[in-house]
């Protein structure tokens, strides 16, 4: 059995702020969540769905968190998604 080499995708930061902000065409996301604050910035994650092959990717950015800064995602370069695959977990919370 041969395991599944995961692939990496390496897009320019302006592609990657196309993919988050939604005006590219070859993704959509489908998850997307804020992991962590500092006192300037919302640090995300999000994944998305490349449409062609249906492969999910995730990757992490950080935004601006109030309006007297300016921080874009991926503003710093290039930014890498990796490939991830949906697993379905069971969770027990008690009511």
């Amino acid at each position: 059995m041969t395991k599944h080499m995961k692939e990496t995708l390496k897009l320019t930061g302006e592609r990657g702020r196309d993919i988050i902000y939604g005006d590219d065409d070859e993704f959509v996301i489908v998850e997307e969540k804020i992991v962590d604050t500092s006192r300037w910035s919302t640090i995300h994650e999000v994944v998305v769905k490349r449409v062609e092959d249906g492969k999910f990717f995730k990757s992490g950015y950080r935004q601006a968190a109030t309006e007297m800064q300016d921080e874009r995602p991926y503003e710093y370069g290039d930014v890498l998604f990796e490939e991830v695959s949906a697993v379905e977990k069971t969770v027990i919370v008690y009511e």
